[in-house]
Protein backbone atom coordinates (compact mmCIF):
# COMPACT_ATOMS: atom_id res chain seq x y z
CA UNK A 1 0.00 0.00 0.00
CA UNK A 2 1.36 3.40 -0.65
CA UNK A 3 0.57 6.49 1.25
CA UNK A 4 -0.86 8.99 -0.47
CA UNK A 5 1.21 12.67 -0.94
CA UNK A 6 -0.65 16.11 -0.82
CA UNK A 7 0.80 17.67 -4.07
CA UNK A 8 2.04 21.42 -4.98
CA UNK A 9 0.52 21.80 -8.63
CA UNK A 10 0.46 25.80 -9.31
CA UNK A 11 0.03 24.79 -13.28
CA UNK A 12 3.41 25.88 -14.28
CA UNK A 13 4.48 23.76 -11.74
CA UNK A 14 4.39 20.53 -10.28
CA UNK A 15 6.46 19.56 -7.40
CA UNK A 16 6.15 15.66 -7.56
CA UNK A 17 8.93 14.23 -7.15
CA UNK A 18 11.96 14.30 -4.78
CA UNK A 19 15.65 12.65 -4.58
CA UNK A 20 16.20 10.75 -1.52
CA UNK A 21 18.73 8.20 -0.51
CA UNK A 22 17.86 4.47 -1.52
CA UNK A 23 18.94 3.30 1.97
CA UNK A 24 19.41 5.13 5.03
CA UNK A 25 22.64 7.13 5.86
CA UNK A 26 23.81 6.35 1.80
CA UNK A 27 24.88 9.11 -0.73
CA UNK A 28 23.93 7.29 -3.48
CA UNK A 29 20.52 9.16 -4.58
CA UNK A 30 17.32 8.01 -6.38
CA UNK A 31 14.58 9.78 -8.13
CA UNK A 32 10.49 9.25 -6.66
CA UNK A 33 7.42 10.15 -8.11
CA UNK A 34 5.23 11.20 -5.50
CA UNK A 35 1.70 9.05 -5.64
CA UNK A 36 -1.55 11.53 -5.02
CA UNK A 37 -4.64 12.52 -6.85
CA UNK A 38 -4.92 15.84 -4.04
CA UNK A 39 -3.10 18.88 -5.82
CA UNK A 40 -2.77 22.27 -4.05
CA UNK A 41 -1.56 25.14 -4.79
CA UNK A 42 -0.90 26.62 -1.58
CA UNK A 43 1.38 25.38 0.53
CA UNK A 44 -0.74 26.29 3.87
CA UNK A 45 -3.55 23.84 2.46
CA UNK A 46 -0.88 21.20 1.76
CA UNK A 47 0.26 20.99 5.77
CA UNK A 48 -3.70 21.49 6.23
CA UNK A 49 -4.36 18.95 4.26
CA UNK A 50 -1.36 16.94 6.06
CA UNK A 51 -2.60 17.31 9.61
CA UNK A 52 -5.90 16.45 8.36
CA UNK A 53 -4.68 12.87 7.61
CA UNK A 54 -5.48 13.20 3.75
CA UNK A 55 -1.56 11.87 2.95
CA UNK A 56 1.98 13.28 3.47
CA UNK A 57 3.73 16.13 2.39
CA UNK A 58 7.50 17.68 1.10
CA UNK A 59 7.57 21.19 1.99
CA UNK A 60 10.53 23.53 1.91
CA UNK A 61 11.55 24.53 5.94
CA UNK A 62 11.12 27.93 5.14
CA UNK A 63 7.60 27.46 5.05
CA UNK A 64 7.81 26.93 8.97
CA UNK A 65 6.35 29.67 10.86
CA UNK A 66 6.00 27.42 14.28
CA UNK A 67 7.91 24.25 15.63
CA UNK A 68 6.50 21.31 13.65
CA UNK A 69 4.99 19.49 16.97
CA UNK A 70 2.76 22.72 17.64
CA UNK A 71 1.51 22.06 13.51
CA UNK A 72 1.01 18.64 14.17
CA UNK A 73 3.08 17.61 11.77
CA UNK A 74 5.98 15.13 11.73
CA UNK A 75 9.09 14.60 10.09
CA UNK A 76 9.66 11.48 8.28
CA UNK A 77 12.30 9.12 7.07
CA UNK A 78 14.90 11.35 9.06
CA UNK A 79 17.78 8.48 8.63
CA UNK A 80 17.73 9.15 4.99
CA UNK A 81 19.58 11.85 2.68
CA UNK A 82 17.31 14.14 0.85
CA UNK A 83 18.56 16.06 -1.64
CA UNK A 84 18.93 19.86 -1.76
CA UNK A 85 20.56 20.53 -5.49
CA UNK A 86 18.82 23.44 -6.89
CA UNK A 87 17.22 24.59 -4.17
CA UNK A 88 17.96 27.85 -2.31
CA UNK A 89 18.05 31.44 -1.67
CA UNK A 90 19.46 33.66 -4.47
CA UNK A 91 19.97 37.09 -5.13
CA UNK A 92 19.74 38.64 -8.73
CA UNK A 93 21.13 42.08 -9.60
CA UNK A 94 21.87 43.69 -12.70
CA UNK A 95 25.59 44.25 -12.47
CA UNK A 96 28.29 41.97 -11.03
CA UNK A 97 29.49 44.91 -9.00
CA UNK A 98 26.77 45.16 -5.98
CA UNK A 99 25.42 48.61 -5.11
CA UNK A 100 25.22 49.35 -1.83
CA UNK A 101 22.14 49.09 -1.41
CA UNK A 102 22.02 45.29 -3.18
CA UNK A 103 24.54 44.60 -0.51
CA UNK A 104 22.60 45.91 2.62
CA UNK A 105 19.46 43.83 1.30
CA UNK A 106 21.82 40.98 1.35
CA UNK A 107 23.11 41.42 4.17
CA UNK A 108 20.03 41.84 5.68
CA UNK A 109 18.58 39.39 4.07
CA UNK A 110 21.39 36.86 5.97
CA UNK A 111 20.83 38.74 9.32
CA UNK A 112 17.03 37.78 9.24
CA UNK A 113 17.32 33.69 8.20
CA UNK A 114 20.49 33.29 10.66
CA UNK A 115 23.07 30.79 10.32
CA UNK A 116 22.13 28.51 10.61
CA UNK A 117 18.65 29.02 9.10
CA UNK A 118 16.27 30.38 11.79
CA UNK A 119 13.37 27.65 10.57
CA UNK A 120 15.84 24.79 11.33
CA UNK A 121 15.05 25.23 15.14
CA UNK A 122 11.48 24.27 14.18
CA UNK A 123 12.48 20.77 13.77
CA UNK A 124 14.37 19.10 17.06
CA UNK A 125 17.41 17.86 16.18
CA UNK A 126 16.99 19.22 12.54
CA UNK A 127 20.74 18.92 12.54
CA UNK A 128 21.53 15.47 12.61
CA UNK A 129 18.74 14.75 10.05
CA UNK A 130 18.05 14.27 6.58
CA UNK A 131 22.29 14.49 6.18
CA UNK A 132 24.06 15.07 2.83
Amino acid sequence: MTLPAVIYNNGDVCLDSFKMSRTPHCQEMNHYKMQGNYKVNDVRTMMSATQNGIGYCVIDLFNLERPIDELGLVPLLTDYTLSTQDTGIYAIYPHRKQTLLVSEFINQLKSYIGEPARWEAHIPDYQHMYKQ
